[in-house]
């Protein structure tokens, strides 16, 4: 393992940062954490006003980078994760119950020079409580020990005029594996969660059913300006016959197909579900058959 000493000799893991996209490499990964956070020092590569669980300040490490295309213009958007403790981003990262902070921040170029955009309000220590969870829709991310983070970049929008960002949160503990979506809006120089869904969600257990649900997001354009989205889902139950813990409709045995659409509107603040789910069931069969039918054609 590599460390870097320090002055009493103890050893820890230097963060490993991401590299940045093409646009923006002619800056550093310190170039971008000082943009994003206040007192941050590059030849330690540590924020000084976030004390970790030793009371020291706390290392960050940008987790993922990636160029960001909106309306013509474009923009760095970055993940960075907050270390607890200085042994974090070691081989093997977080442990397996432990929980981080992850900030999301979107940086520009002016000329030859870097400067924020907006970000994710940091937290005032990088250590998460045993029952945390985000309550300000401003406030910083979360990861845990079994599950990740990454930046989608489908156009995601708002209105016409304006771009959303989201970011996925993967999640596979025992019995579950799970995929969830965040949409943020950037309001000042911050960024605002507007919309949070599940677009994937399978529970199994030994000898039971499996049970899977797979949802699309789809904008509608409306002429308030905003626009609504369309969360269309599908419910699938299965008898998992080829031990791979998913329902494949050409292996599997389908017991139960059900569709569901919701309707979100934007309230000023934040996307609202205005329409109940409406549920409709498909014949299992004949849905198994109509997707095999449209798979062999793509082939």
């Amino acid at each position: 393992m590599s460390g870097l000493a320090q002055s009493n000799d103890e050893t820890f893991t230097p963060p490993k940062h991401a590299s940045l996209p093409l646009a923006f490499s002619q800056f550093s990964a310190h170039d971008v954490l000082k943009q994003i956070f206040d007192g941050y020092d590059p030849a330690a590569g540590r924020v000084a006003n976030i004390l970790n669980a030793n009371h020291k300040p706390t290392l960050v490490q940008i987790d993922e980078a990636k160029l960001w295309k909106s309306d013509g213009l474009e923009y760095l958007a970055v993940l960075v994760e907050l270390a607890a403790d200085d042994y974090q981003f070691a081989e093997g990262g977080l442990c397996g119950n432990c929980t981080a902070y992850v900030v999301l921040a979107v940086l520009k170029k002016e000329e030859d020079n870097l400067s924020l955009v907006a970000k994710q309000s940091p937290p005032p220590s990088s250590v998460v409580g045993d029952d945390e969870t985000p309550s300000n829709p401003f406030e910083s991310s979360m990861i845990g020990g079994h599950s990740s983070l990454s930046l989608d970049f489908y156009p995601y929008r708002l209105s016409r005029k304006e771009a959303l960002i989201g970011v996925r949160d993967e999640l596979t503990v025992m019995g579950s594996d799970t995929l969830s979506l965040a949409l943020y809006r950037i309001e000042g120089q911050r960024l605002r969660e507007v919309f949070r869904t599940s677009l994937v969600d399978i529970r199994y257990s030994s000898g039971s059913p499996i049970k899977k649900s797979i949802s699309t997001l789809s904008p509608l354009p409306r002429s308030s300006g905003f626009y609504d989205y369309e969360l269309k889902r599908t419910i699938i139950t299965c008898i998992d016959r080829n031990d791979d813990f998913d329902c494949d409709l050409d292996r599997d045995r389908i017991e139960q197909v059900r569709k569901q659409k919701e309707l979100w509107r934007f309230n000023g603040e934040k996307f609202l579900r205005t329409r109940k789910p409406k549920q409709r069931h498909a014949a299992a069969a004949q849905l198994a058959s109509l997707l095999s039918s449209k798979a062999r054609a793509r082939r």
